[in-house]
């Protein structure tokens, strides 16, 4: 994978017609698959991501917005999916009602002459679908880190002192 000083250095260097393709794999217990999409490329590719795997990326008409801030541990990526709920909404029907899990998403790009990986991964959790006629709208988070609360309560059980500071 390309370091981001590569990545830039390419960006500005790139020869004409050699873009960067963005795709994201989508993925839960109960899909019936592994869902491997590709932004800007019709005809789909071939890529070899980060485990050595060789994958086949399918085409998907889609917006990506990804954070401002990528070094932001805080990062939160919207992504509008054009497929009219023919995959999304036939998968996120097939999670059963007891399942707790978030769907998985991990977002990579490529560059479009060798399909070497440019970026990536980063793997979020589906925390939010909503399902419009044009397709779903995803919003996608990171894991949350610290979800253990710190310090203590103060109640008036414990501390029977504090009803002198109402």
């Amino acid at each position: 994978m390309a370091t981001e000083t590569e990545i830039k250095e390419w960006l500005v260097t790139a020869p004409t017609g050699v873009a960067e393709l963005e795709t994201l794999e989508i993925s839960h217990a109960d899909f019936t698959q592994t869902h491997y999409l590709v932004r800007n490329k019709i005809e789909g590719f071939s890529g070899v991501v980060e485990s050595g795997a060789t994958v086949n990326f399918i085409y998907c008409p889609m917006l990506v917005k990804l954070p401002d801030n990528k070094a932001d541990l805080d990062q939160v990526i919207q992504i509008t999916l054009g497929d009219l709920n023919e995959v999304i909404g036939a998968e996120m029907d097939n999670i059963s009602p007891g399942n707790t899990d978030d769907p998985q998403l991990i977002y990579r790009s490529f560059r479009s002459d060798k399909y070497e990986q440019l970026e990536g991964p980063i793997t979020l959790k589906i925390t939010g679908v909503n399902f419009v006629k044009q397709g779903a709208n995803l919003t996608a988070q990171a894991k949350e880190l610290n979800i253990s609360p710190t310090g203590s309560i103060y109640t008036y059980d414990r501390f029977p002192m504090l009803r002198g500071f109402i």
